[in-house]
């Protein structure tokens, strides 16, 4: 049986995982955040490398490059990684990659649980899937396209927010 199809549920619940380690450790949250910081940051970078390596389109990749610094929709990005590399057989590296960013992500930016905020979160996260659904051709430019958008969107919301 192919458990494919729970990659992404597995890949978003990295979230909900950080939020409950930011509930739980608040004393360590001050003296840690610079390292949780690092940790994110190499974990975006490792999900750009390979992005970046296994797309090959070059144009998606400045478009979202270019549109990257405007919008800094994360999850978005990370959920069109997640929908265009699902067909792929390294499909489980780009969730491994999402779920352990979700867990640093969730600590850092969650000082308590809100449902409206994870909710959201999860209807920005699934609407790549909606997307392939209807397009299934495009999966390596969006892939190329969500690396571009993840460089982009990377310095410009660690500089901004944390």
């Amino acid at each position: 049986m192919d458990l494919q199809f729970l990659l992404p549920l597995a890949a978003f619940l990295g979230m909900i995982a950080g939020i409950i380690v930011g509930m739980f450790s608040k004393e360590e949250f001050n003296t840690n955040r610079k390292y949780l910081l690092i940790f994110s940051r190499a974990v975006l970078a490792a999900l750009i490398v390979y992005l970046s390596y296994d797309s090959g389109s070059l144009i998606s990749f400045l478009v979202g490059l270019v549109a990257g610094f405007f919008l800094t929709a994360t999850y978005l990005y990370l959920g069109l990684a997640v929908a265009s590399t699902l067909a792929s057989p390294l499909s489980f590296i780009v969730s491994s990659l999402v779920l352990l960013y979700g867990i640093f992500y969730g600590t850092l930016a969650f000082s308590r649980f809100d449902w409206k905020m994870v909710l959201l979160h999860l209807a920005v996260f699934l609407l790549p899937f909606s997307i392939l659904m209807i397009w299934p051709g495009y999966s390596n430019a969006l892939m190329s396209l969500s690396a571009g958008l993840l460089i982009g969107s990377l310095e410009n919301k660690f500089v901004r927010r944390y």
